[in-house]
């Protein structure tokens, strides 16, 4: 312990002022370096940043468009057949209240609607006025 003691008496003159000083110069002279370079870098992140928010942008708005469109046109369904009926949809109609119309007797809707669905190849449930749907008369 007394060996401590006196070894810390000997080092002194290297106070941790002295010791606090030369560090601080030292991570002064380094930071000053890492923020000039990191400007340079900044910019060009800005940049970078720019070019990627405009090509995002982009995406978005062709996606968009790609995605916008009556899925009862998007592709096209086998050609009618002689037991089957080839109804224009009005304003307002759903295929909800196409199949209560021409479902048969007794027939669930629930499978009714899919099986108008099926037959269209349509993604969802919405249409347009003016759109073509295949309705099957045959027994279900």
């Amino acid at each position: 312990m007394f060996g401590v003691l006196i070894m810390i008496i000997k080092v002194n003159d290297m106070s941790y002022r002295s010791l606090y000083k030369e560090q601080n110069n030292k991570t002064r002279h380094i930071h000053s370096k890492s923020v000039a370079a990191g400007r340079t870098s900044l910019r060009l992140g800005w940049k970078a940043g720019r070019l990627l928010a405009a090509l995002l942008i982009i995406i978005i708005i062709v996606t968009g468009f790609t995605l916008v469109h009556s899925n009862a046109r998007g592709t096209q369904a086998e050609p009618v057949q002689p037991n089957e009926l080839a109804v224009t949809v009005a304003s307002g109609d759903t295929l909800w209240s196409m199949a209560q119309s021409y479902a048969p007797e007794g027939a669930d809707i629930r499978q009714f609607v899919y099986l108008l669905k099926k037959r269209n190849l349509l993604a969802d449930s919405s249409l347009q006025p003016g759109d073509q749907i295949i309705i099957p008369m045959k027994s279900f």
